[in-house]
């Protein structure tokens, strides 16, 4: 993508369907659907015994785990047992890696039962796990590449950003984790890279990684119910792919630069415009370090991703690739 002001918006056609162009930059829907589930299946009587006899690993809480054809069971003393792995590997087997829709979901307990031998009227199936993923190609790697870039720099509402790779060519993924803990809430990542059948930036997948604890854990029925799409969106990326936030990644004579435009638009007052502009210039030097994320934390709220090895400003359009990837589950 080249750099500058210019990026043309992407504008999503209707309906969503798989290989849809998207916009004159070269972006296209590569598919959508469920990839890693778990379910949760209770009141097996047998079941920890039987993989007990088999062998299985034992592990905390006195779990016996084993995996075969790519999914993972797990058996545990109270009778509780869990089936997780990819969708498309319960259903049709280890060698598929297809993102699967919500009729296959709905398949996924009667599948796990005959595949597992577990009695699936003993209680309802509980859902502790589904991992709804939507996917993007991109004709220029480079646009890929400044779309995941300045994903990293996007703070979304009760998520905290980390990245694998490098801030430049070398970035594969970026995480948007809980604040209170470790678990995954988002994950986009270069599909292309880690399949090793694309070229860096031109396959990329978004992520949104359900997770339910059992006293709040659906039915698959009721997360179907619920709507896909509302699943993958959540309160997280609710505001984001309803408005048109953008983020401008710059060096610092671009970045004043920025912040005087948004002062001369009456988007900042000249306090912040004195105050953002000398963090600009100068970093978290002479700050405490409690300053320093704060004042950092208002750039970015702006849009502003300051990289001093940037040379110049480049602006991507990040709410409209999100709403790209939102709008395959829309259909």
């Amino acid at each position: 993508m080249p750099p500058g002001d210019g990026h043309p918006a992407l504008q999503v056609l209707e309906g969503g369907a798989s290989n849809s162009r998207l916009s004159d930059t070269g972006v296209a829907y590569a598919g959508s659907g469920f990839d890693t589930v778990r379910l949760r299946f209770r009141r097996q009587e047998g079941a920890y015994y039987q993989a007990r006899v088999a062998h299985a690993a034992l592990h905390a809480r006195g779990e016996l785990r084993r995996t075969a054809g790519g999914i993972t069971i797990g058996a545990y003393p109270d009778g509780l047992v869990t089936v997780e792995g990819r969708l498309a590997a319960l259903l049709y087997g280890e060698d598929d890696h297809r993102l699967l829709g919500a009729d296959d979901f709905g398949r996924a307990p009667q599948a796990a039962a005959d595949l597992f031998g577990l009695d699936l009227d003993a209680e309802p199936v509980g859902v502790g796990r589904a991992d709804l993923a939507s996917e993007l190609r991109f004709a220029d790697g480079r646009e890929g590449h400044e779309f995941l870039r300045a994903l990293s720099y996007v703070d979304l509402p009760w998520l905290k950003v980390g990245t694998e790779g490098g801030k430049r060519d070398g970035l594969e993924t970026v995480y948007h984790r809980n604040v209170r803990g470790r678990s995954v809430a988002l994950r986009c990542y270069d599909k292309g890279i880690e399949s090793e059948t694309c070229a860096p930036g031109t396959w990329l997948r978004l992520e949104r990684q359900r997770r339910w604890r059992k006293e709040r854990e659906p039915t698959v029925d009721d997360v179907i119910a619920r709507g896909l799409a509302e699943e993958f969106v959540g309160r997280e990326l609710r505001a984001v792919v309803a408005g048109d936030d953008a983020v401008t990644v710059c060096d610092p004579p671009a970045a004043a630069d920025r912040l005087r435009e948004l002062y001369v638009q009456e988007a900042i007052t000249g306090d912040a415009l004195h105050r953002l502009g000398a963090f600009v210039w100068f970093g978290p030097e002479g700050l405490h370090p409690r300053t320093a994320q704060r004042r950092a934390a208002e750039l970015r709220r702006l849009g502003l991703a300051l990289n001093p090895q940037e040379g110049g400003r480049t602006t991507v359009a990040v709410g409209e690739y999100l709403k790209a990837f939102a709008a395959a589950w829309a259909a």
